[in-house]
């Protein structure tokens, strides 16, 4: 089979870049995979995620970069749009689409992807899942969308993600041979919501696990880009409770992003530069792992983290807000410790205390992490890819 996955980026820090890089590459041990990126030929470098050789990166176009770009006018009648919501409904649907999707804008995606032998095409993100929607009909691949955060942020989140174009999704996703989410919770959303029968495959771990974390150890980590979604102020609030009761404990902060400078500044005013230790974006994450006892995963919102299925494979129990991503992740108080939602950080420190304060507790939800891990593994996540593929093909020859 020729594969494509159609991705912003696949050369920057992040969870979907290593999914994607991950699962194509995993599949390019029997199909031809292209990877279709934004960025730049001196950008690519395959050795961030070990993205296979066998893979066929490819550059975007000028055709497709200036296509991302709409008129003034669009830009302008979106913002009102995310504001209002004046579009989001039958009666303007036809003008919600020329402002979002424009015709020359399809013509050029059409005209392009048609241009290659592809057998499917795969949407990473609601972006590209919507654009590649609009138009499936005419193209001759198979297409298939990939969402990778969930329902409540892309749908729900207030001016952020999708929020005020859900009659584009309803009017669009449909046309899409699958479209993949990350959980069964976020399925049945997607499906209620768009009338469309969804198929869920969850991410798999990044690495095969040599050992296992240490629970004598007090470290608590916490990793992943530095942004909103993330939550990483949350997780600053809850260290500055934590330490006011307990302060024989130390606090990994892995990762960069655009919020790097605010981190610093919290670090800074709450006095926690002798317990907090800010690493950057490091490639050796299992080393860290190895020094720590308890995940800390503070997101506001998710699809699925990478980190927090590597930290099952580590066996390290996993302390979480109650956000739809963990659900298949972490039972409470089996893997870990599932708190309700808090900007102050009072429930992530509480549970926090919880388990620095209970070795035998940490060792037992070591072991059910570690059990857990095995649902997550590659080879079970890409038997899941392979029936996707597979029952569109079966569908299409029936059609036949």
């Amino acid at each position: 089979m020729r594969i494509c996955f159609w991705v912003s980026s696949i050369a920057s820090v992040g969870g979907v870049q290593r999914v994607t890089s991950l699962i194509a590459s995993e599949l390019s041990n029997e199909n031809d995979i292209y990877i279709l990126t934004e960025d730049s030929k001196e950008n690519i470098q395959r050795n961030i995620y070990n993205t296979s050789s066998n893979i066929q990166i490819i550059e975007s176009p000028n055709e497709l970069k200036i296509f991302n770009n709409l008129p003034l006018f669009n830009k302008i009648v979106k913002r009102i749009n995310k504001i209002t919501g004046i579009l989001n409904n039958e009666k303007l649907y036809n003008i919600c689409e020329k402002i979002y999707i424009p015709k020359r804008k399809k013509n050029i995606l059409t005209n392009y992807f048609n241009k290659y032998n592809f057998d499917y095409i795969v949407g990473v993100q609601g972006d590209k899942s919507l654009l590649l929607a609009s138009v499936s009909k005419q193209l001759k691949a198979k297409t298939i969308g990939w969402q990778h955060s969930s329902f409540d942020a892309y749908f729900k989140t207030k001016k952020m993600y999708f929020w005020n174009q859900d009659i584009l999704f309803k009017k669009n996703l449909p046309n899409l041979d699958k479209y993949i989410v990350l959980n069964e919770h976020d399925s049945k959303k997607i499906n209620e919501t768009f009338g469309i029968n969804s198929t869920y495959i969850y991410n798999p771990f990044s690495f095969k696990s040599n050992g296992k974390t240490n629970m004598e150890n007090k470290y608590f980590i916490a990793a992943g880009r530095f942004c909103t979604a993330k939550g990483f102020d949350i997780y600053l609030e809850a260290i500055k409770r934590f330490i006011e009761k307990k302060q024989d404990w130390k606090f990994f902060l892995i990762g960069d992003g655009e919020k790097n400078n605010s981190i610093q500044k919290i670090i800074r005013e709450y006095k926690l530069s002798e317990y907090v230790i800010t690493t950057g974006y490091v490639d050796n994450i299992q080393e860290y792992f190895s020094k720590s006892s308890v995940f800390v995963l503070s997101s506001r919102w998710e699809g699925m983290p990478m980190v927090a299925l590597e930290s099952l494979a580590m066996g390290c129990p996993i302390i979480s807000f109650d956000i739809s991503a963990m659900k298949p992740i972490v039972e409470n108080m089996k893997e870990g410790i599932i708190v309700e939602f808090d900007e102050t950080g009072k429930n992530l420190s509480e549970a926090m205390l919880k388990l620095a304060n209970n070795v035998e507790l940490r060792k037992k939800m070591q072991e059910n992490a570690l059990k857990k891990s095995k649902v997550f593994s590659m080879d079970n996540i890409i038997k899941e890819w392979k029936k996707v593929f597979n029952s569109i093909k079966k569908e299409d020859n029936n059609e036949n």
